[in-house]
């Protein structure tokens, strides 16, 4: 009997995902990708605090003093030789922003730009993204986000199947090419230059940025670097975007003031948005913070013409139509003046210095 007492548990515990200690939720055998179960967590059960864990993975570097790790991703969202998926965390465990110092968030900040730097010339693109909740695509509830550099052009699906056995598609080639392409990091200056460049065509941003009619452009609020608006061309109900006054394609062109202030003014919108959304659109699961990054081998008629930005996106239980991603239709699904009117009243209280 207690043989088929264990028998009967293991096998309960393994359709509904769940390890037997509450600490892994399995979900895809043959990608062997787990997902931490949302639980307490003690330096014994979180993969980003584990001595043991952290042996096997391929940390960058670490910089124990302002409290900042650099690892690789070894579930890229992409081939490891088509460029570097890596993630930027806090050494010591942290599960919220609320506990990030305006400092010590600003530390984790300047990384990505010292990586955005660093990787510019060899580049096509690079993005810095963080996932927020199970919706969001976060797997371990300690914070980290994430920056890809996208070293080469992307392939399409049956070039990638046939390219899935290539020599240098492996962790070991992508963790040495990563090392040695940011094995200084420590002298790679951000600007420190205030900048308000504008560009007379940039519709999407600095018209918006230069017009007074904040109500008819749906500008929430007006920072000193950036100004929070809802998305013209909306990818997903209630998409919130920050858009940095500073006419740039690149995330290493934006002083650390602008950049942390942007940041900063997406981390006060969340709790607004997960409110609005799961009242007003439907059932909340996360949130994703996005900026895409233009780099040198990108056209330069695509680099002068792109203005850089954040999107905030709530995710909910139903995913966005594809008439939504391609931005020539603008659906609907929220009211927009209502969400207008609720932004801006909360943004009354904003006051992160």
């Amino acid at each position: 009997m207690k043989v088929l007492y264990w028998i009967l548990l293991w096998s309960s515990l393994y359709l509904s995902g769940m390890s037997p200690d509450n600490r892994q939720l399995l979900v895809c055998p043959s990608r062997k990708a787990t997902v931490q179960a949302q639980v307490p967590q003690t330096l014994k059960t979180c993969v980003f605090c584990d001595p043991e864990i952290l042996a096997k993975n391929y940390i960058i570097c670490e910089n124990k003093e302002n409290d900042v790790r650099i690892m690789m991703n070894k579930f890229p969202y992409f081939d490891f030789d088509q460029g570097y998926h890596l993630l930027i965390m806090p050494i010591s465990h942290k599960i919220s922003f609320d506990e990030f110092s305006p400092e010590g968030l600003a530390e984790q900040l300047k990384i990505a730009q010292q990586i955005d730097s660093k990787l510019y010339e060899d580049a096509y693109s690079q993005g810095y993204f963080i996932n927020l909740g199970e919706g969001g695509g976060q797997s371990v509830p300690h914070l980290h986000s994430h920056i890809q550099a996208f070293m080469e052009n992307p392939l399409p699906l049956p070039e990638m199947i046939k390219h899935k056995d290539s020599l240098t598609n492996n962790i070991e080639y992508a963790f040495a090419s990563a090392q040695s392409n940011l094995d200084s990091l420590e002298n790679v200056l951000i600007a420190d230059r205030k900048t308000n460049c504008t560009k007379d065509d940039c519709y999407a941003c600095c018209v918006i940025a230069g017009e007074e009619n904040d109500d008819k452009n749906f500008v929430i609020f007006r920072g000193k670097h950036n100004l929070v608006c809802i998305a013209h061309f909306p990818q997903i109900a209630a998409h919130i975007v920050v858009i940095p006054y500073n006419h740039s394609h690149t995330l290493k062109d934006l002083t650390s003031q602008e950049f942390l202030e942007n940041i900063q003014l997406s981390l006060f919108l969340l709790p607004a948005l997960k409110e609005y959304t799961q009242k007003n659109i439907r059932q909340w699961t996360g949130n994703n913070i996005f900026i895409k990054s233009l780099s040198a081998l990108c056209l330069q008629q695509d680099k002068d013409d792109y203005h850089l930005y954040t999107s905030i996106m709530p995710r909910t239980t139903i995913s966005s139509p594809s008439a939504t991603i391609c931005q020539h239709a603008c659906k609907l699904d929220f009211d927009a003046p209502n969400l207008f009117i609720y932004l801006k009243e909360y943004m009354n209280n904003y006051s992160i210095s």
